[in-house]
């Protein structure tokens, strides 16, 4: 896209059409639980009172300004809901019986928006904690689980040993902070990091910041986000 249209404009396009895209397989995301929850044998059956609730479910984050406003800039944040999205909908058609082709899919689709934001290894640690306990009482999906625990785990394992071939000295945190290493020297004006020289402060930090992200009224808040 890069070459055509030129990086700065590809950069600010894809994001927008991955943003689209979500909300499209969102739609799908969202009927399929409904159907699951409900019993039911076609979307249109799941519609229940109060209409399609995979039409409330575009709703509600195509109207999100903050989910809009960083899809709409050259950041990952719309390659990485597509991505989780299109893992979350390959999984439902494990619902229809165990297979390890659809399961290795989902487990790349997942290990992929992991790289692609590090805040998705959540996603993956829950898939892989689902499968794990259908496994449990359905044995036919002990394959499944293990394959699909496999593809999430290869690519992450590919950029471990990458980080490790890199960053001197390697840190865990790394994992799961993208701003922990830098290529490049930072611009030292425009530190943002809270460097804690002791455990209580880092705890404090970090507990002042889950204040900040769930605070009701907060401006910054995830409440505040959708209204």
């Amino acid at each position: 896209g890069g070459a055509i249209v030129g990086l700065e404009k590809a950069a600010h396009i894809l994001p927008e059409i991955f943003f689209l895209f979500s909300l499209f397989l969102l739609y799908f995301l969202t009927n399929s639980f409904a159907q699951a929850m409900t019993s039911t044998n076609s979307y249109s059956k799941a519609q229940g009172k109060y209409g399609d609730v995979g039409h409330w479910a575009v709703l509600l984050f195509g109207l999100n300004h903050v989910f809009f406003k960083f899809t709409s800039l050259p950041y990952t944040e719309g390659l990485a809901f597509f991505l989780i999205f299109a893992a979350l909908l390959t999984l439902t058609k494990l619902t229809q019986g165990p297979s390890i082709v659809w399961g290795v899919f989902a487990g790349i689709l997942a290990s992929l928006a992991y790289l692609t934001r590090s805040q998705m290894i959540g996603v993956s640690v829950a898939i892989i904690s689902m499968l794990f306990l259908v496994s449990i009482k359905y044995p036919a999906y002990r394959r499944t689980a293990l394959a699909t625990t496999l593809a999430i785990g290869f690519p992450i394992v590919v950029w471990i040993g990458y980080l490790l071939s890199i960053a001197h000295p390697f840190q865990p945190r790394m994992l799961l902070d993208f701003a922990a290493y830098h290529e490049t020297a930072e611009l030292t004006h425009l530190h943002y990091l809270v460097n804690s020289q002791k455990f209580l402060e880092l705890i404090g930090d970090r507990a002042k910041s889950f204040l900040v992200a769930f605070e009701f009224s907060g401006k910054y808040s995830y409440v505040r986000s959708f209204g």
